[in-house]
């Protein structure tokens, strides 16, 4: 019973740890630059 409120406790502190983590990305100029590396160009092309 411990392990397992253990467990779920270092899941909700991990939980919390990613969502600053994308906050603060999120914030950052990097968004942008990944944005336009990481689309596949399908909306820019020509039809």
């Amino acid at each position: 019973m411990i392990h397992e409120a253990l467990n779920l406790l270092g899941e909700a502190h991990l939980e919390e740890a990613y969502t600053v983590a994308f906050e603060e990305w999120d914030s950052s100029e990097d968004t942008l630059l990944w944005d336009s590396a990481a689309g596949d160009g399908l909306s820019d092309a020509e039809r």
